[in-house]
């Protein structure tokens, strides 16, 4: 009923029809009225579900005046910005909140906010945008699930805020901010385990530090689930049992102790399961009632949907529920097996999530598991606990966190990774179906038939039938993807770039690449690129190009002649000048395995706009020309040298500013289809008006990222469609 109501009708409806075929086939006619009911019971309460998120109200207001009321441990601070998660009494919502530090007094106020505080804000406010590129991570899509649709742009702050009277769950959410606030002081990797392990708070230092769990699939142990809770529970007990503690006094305050550790560890998917599985065993047993594992399993489940109908949609939910169900189907295994079957199981949810596995995380996982629940855990608490007393135990237990990290990575590094790309849904459907039955019972038919299905479906996702000339929404910027059918030559024409205009520096240096055209990249199973072209130097056109460098595998680098001549841009690719051939070009220059001509430049320059590279080519019965960012002289330059170039699909130059796009150049082009590559609201004004009015009076067509989000031009044979993200 929760994939019927909240994600794929057809499938949801298919797993209907089969359960209701088993319940006939039953034919136990108790069982089947009680079947009915029980089915009844979802039905209402997702249909209040939907009934209230449809009746949230989605904003658009500019400068509106509300108040926020924010628990500390929501607030995340990063350089000169702030963002998290905030309630609105006045619309009786969730909403999220960022914005950037206009002066001290600013920074000296959100700094300083330590308890649950209520203050007014003028903001923008919006609904929460859909992602605007395929493959990437999709913000609406996770906020709805929990049940937040709407976020504000603070532009200003009202120094009115007031410390209120907490209610229960705003003294936990305080508790938390305070333990999580003492870790700080802690040494780098004691810091981490001990926020992530016992506090659920993976925030952008994880993220940053912790590559080598990420890489070898390793993330699941540092997700509280019931692994963390069973040491937990353990641990109050032996505790309780040193001072006599009646076993009964010990589960009642287990039972009220859980929900509330729940919020402290910071209210994770994965943590649900776990918590409502301790809850449940706690009341079967004191109700003396006879349940085995798979039934308490089914109950936690059963009650998680009722509570959050989209939790099984997460990746979390979705690892959680399955890895736990194949652990109670694995429990008589050898551990071998055991971590074998498991590792398979969740492979095909981390591979649509993820896209990628390391060939060592197999292994990894066999002997990470037990080094971490006998070694790792222990060394954390260790230093948890030992950091309230004295300093030795934090400087032991960082030390050797620090050499496991380092080994991590150091694995993590050697070569086996595998960028599978995304499956299609159904596939991974079938994958989990036929793991299941290997679950079951092995043999050699099964796993035959699982390794076929995998191999053919890598094999679809890499040497696709189909080719695609894809323009990558990297806001104000360009990045244009060129996949010629089965792989035949892969190409980047620019990389895009943020562009900073506030002179933030951030601690780390952060590519947008990596969330955006990678990923893009990844998700369709692209790991090496045959030709990458940067049309000159500005930021928003190769501003990213590290990030590729580090992530892929590039054959060459294609640029204008004597850009190489331009300190600026060398130091982008300086430390990875080993691993590519640098190739600049003039017009008319043939380069190999390139499925592009250049026509542009004709002399050699430093990469400014003026010496933009110009590149054609025919893909899908279609001509395609890009224009870089040249100006109107280049533009008519280029017509004096081919004056008979025509184009189908026309790449505006400079992102469809009145500085390109001459009235005579898009004359002769004659193009179908005119594309542009902006940013939402810049502060350029890009397209300008008069670019739209010269494409208005030749009836040329236009199509822009800014309304359209990633469009993809996608040909087989002489078949070809036009795709976009945002419809």
């Amino acid at each position: 009923m929760s994939i019927i109501f909240f994600h794929n009708i057809v499938l949801g409806t298919i797993l209907l029809f089969i359960w209701l075929i088993r319940i006939y086939f039953l034919r136990i006619k108790k069982f089947t009225i009680k079947s009915i009911i029980f089915l009844l019971i979802p039905l209402v309460i997702f249909g209040i579900k939907i009934n209230m998120l449809n009746k949230i109200p989605k904003f658009k207001d500019m400068n509106q005046e509300i108040t926020l009321k924010i628990n500390p441990d929501n607030l995340k601070i990063k350089n000169d910005s702030y963002y998290g998660i905030a309630y609105v009494s006045e619309f009786n919502q969730k909403i999220i909140f960022h914005g950037y530090f206009k002066n001290d007094s600013e920074k000296e106020f959100i700094n300083n906010i330590n308890k649950t505080t209520f203050f007014n804000i003028y903001g923008d406010l919006n609904e929460i945008n859909e992602a605007t590129n395929f493959g990437v991570f999709d913000s609406k899509m996770y906020y709805r699930q929990k049940n937040i649709i709407n976020e504000v742009k603070i532009n200003d702050i009202k120094f009115n805020s007031k410390i209120i009277k907490a209610n229960f769950f705003d003294k936990i959410h305080d508790l938390r901010y305070k333990l999580i606030e003492r870790n700080r002081k802690l040494p780098k990797s004691l810091r981490i385990y001990i926020n992530s392990l016992i506090y659920g708070e993976m925030d952008e230092e994880f993220n940053d530090e912790m590559n080598g769990v990420k890489q070898l699939g390793l993330i699941h142990l540092f997700s509280i689930s019931g692994f963390h809770i069973y040491y937990l529970i353990s641990l109050i007990t032996f505790v309780f049992t040193i001072f006599r503690i009646r076993i009964e006094r010990i589960n009642l305050f287990i039972f009220l102790f859980l929900p509330v550790y729940f919020i402290i560890a910071g209210s994770a998917p994965s943590l649900v399961r776990s918590i409502l599985l301790s809850e449940t065993r706690i009341i079967i047993d004191k109700l003396s009632i006879s349940l085995n594992s798979l039934d308490l399993w089914s109950i936690s489940l059963m009650i998680n949907l009722l509570i959050n109908p989209m939790i099984i949609f997460q990746l979390g939910g979705q690892l959680s529920y399955i890895l736990s169900f194949a652990l109670i189907y694995t429990k008589k295994s050898k551990f071998i097996q055991q971590t074998i079957l498991m590792n398979l199981v969740g492979l095909p949810i981390i591979i649509f999530h993820i896209y990628e596995w390391h060939f060592l995380s197999l292994a990894i996982n066999l002997i990470v598991l037990p080094v971490f629940s006998i070694i790792i855990l222990p060394i954390v608490i260790f230093g948890y606990l030992g950091s309230f007393f004295v300093s030795f135990p934090i400087y032991i237990s960082d030390f050797l966190l620090g050499i496991f990290d380092n080994t991590l990575d150091f694995i993590s590094n050697l070569p086996g990774n595998i960028v599978f790309g995304k499956p299609s849904f159904y596939v991974v459907i079938l994958l989990l179906i036929i793991t299941l039955f290997c679950l079951q019972k092995l043999s050699k038919f099964k796993v035959t038939l699982l390794l076929l299905l995998y191999f053919t479906t890598f094999i679809w996702i890499h040497y696709p039938i189909k080719g695609e000339v894809t323009f990558i929404d990297v806001g104000q910027g360009d990045s244009i993807f060129i996949r010629e059918p089965f792989n035949k030559s892969v190409s980047l024409i620019d990389t895009g770039g943020k562009l900073n205009f506030n002179k933030r520096k951030e601690s780390k240096e952060k590519f947008q690449a990596d969330r955006i055209g990678i990923r893009y990249l990844k998700s369709i199973g692209i790991n090496k690129i045959d030709n990458i072209y940067l049309t000159h130097q500005d930021t928003d056109h190769v501003g990213d190009i590290s990030a590729y460098l580090k992530s892929m595998i590039v054959d060459k680098i294609i640029i204008p002649s004597g850009m190489q001549q331009n300190s600026n841009f060398m130091k982008k690719i300086v430390l990875f000048k080993n691993k590519f051939k640098l190739i600049p070009v003039k017009s008319g220059q043939n380069i190999v395995n390139s499925p592009l001509k250049v026509l542009h430049p004709f002399d050699p320059g430093l990469g400014t706009n003026e010496d933009s590279m110009v590149l054609y080519g025919d893909f899908g019965n279609h001509s395609f020309l890009f224009m870089g960012d040249l100006d109107r002289r280049g533009e008519l330059d280029v017509l004096n040298h081919y004056p008979k170039l025509k184009s189908e699909i026309l790449k505006l130059g400079h992102h469809g500013s009145k500085t390109s796009s001459d009235p005579s150049f898009i004359k002769q082009i004659q193009p179908k289809l005119a594309i542009i590559s902006a940013g939402r609201n810049n502060r350029y004004n890009h397209p300008s008006e008069e670019t739209i009015e010269i494409l208005n009076q030749q009836n040329i067509n236009f199509i822009s990222t800014q309304t359209k989000g990633m469009i993809k031009f996608v040909y087989y044979l002489n078949k070809n469609k036009l795709v976009t993200k945002i419809n």
